[in-house]
């Protein structure tokens, strides 16, 4: 059996869709880190009685698309290595994981259809990607891949550019102004702080204590509490 391959625009689509947050772990996941996990796993498409056993447990029909939006989740490489080729349990909570990516296939699929329509936006997904996984990404390649980043009011532009050049969880802190061309401020709504916008900070940006970029408050990170001087 030949496995899917998966598109940078397929993986960017479910990255975004989900909220950049792996279903295994329910821990913030980065582009870079990003794989697909499938719910029904994909070695059963192999064994046709075992799959019908499935199908049939989960009310699906037999048609059912293994690779499909509709039963793809996204989660960080390891997490889906431990996971393998689990079958889940027919349980309320899986069953309603099942529903839901049914309900939400058309919206992902119309993310993944407007990155490869522009092709220019496919290709800057996939060198972002490879940049992310391989941590080559520099600031001069910022440069080069986001020239009118500043005037360009594209969500996927920005949520790229946010995820190369932001080290603190996507899913807390949101930019709140731009300090100068490499730190900005963030907040979570009630807190916030200071924090690097570039592809590589410098390793005294990064918290010994939970590992990200603060934000710092002071000598503070505001992400974990501990007070660590990001200058030292």
């Amino acid at each position: 059996m030949t496995k899917h391959k998966f598109t940078p625009a397929e993986k960017y689509a479910l990255w975004k869709f989900h909220g950049a947050k792996c279903h295994l772990c329910d821990e913030p996941l980065r582009l870079g880190d990003a794989t697909a996990d499938h719910v029904i796993p994909e070695h059963l498409a192999a064994k046709p009685d075992e799959l019908k056993a499935v199908l049939d447990a989960f009310g699906l029909p037999a048609n059912f698309k293994l690779n499909d939006f509709g039963n793809w989740v996204p989660a960080h490489i390891k997490c889906n290595q431990k996971k393998s080729g689990t079958v889940f349990r027919t349980t309320p909570i899986i069953q309603m994981l099942i529903d839901r990516l049914q309900r939400d296939a058309a919206e992902v699929r119309r993310i993944e259809q407007r990155v490869t329509s522009n092709t220019i936006k496919d290709d800057l997904i996939g060198k972002v990607m490879v940049g992310l996984a391989t941590d080559t990404i520099t600031q001069s390649d910022l440069e080069a891949l986001f020239p009118v980043y500043e005037t360009v009011a594209d969500e996927d532009t920005i949520a790229l550019y946010d995820e190369v050049t932001l080290h603190v969880d996507p899913r807390r802190w949101k930019v709140s102004s731009r300090l100068s061309n490499e730190t900005v401020t963030v907040t979570d709504g009630h807190l916030g702080g200071i924090t690097p916008r570039v592809a590589n900070p410098h390793a005294s940006w990064i918290c010994p204590s939970c590992g990200l970029a603060g934000p710092w408050n002071g000598v503070r990170c505001m992400t974990c509490g501990q007070m660590s001087d990001p200058n030292d």
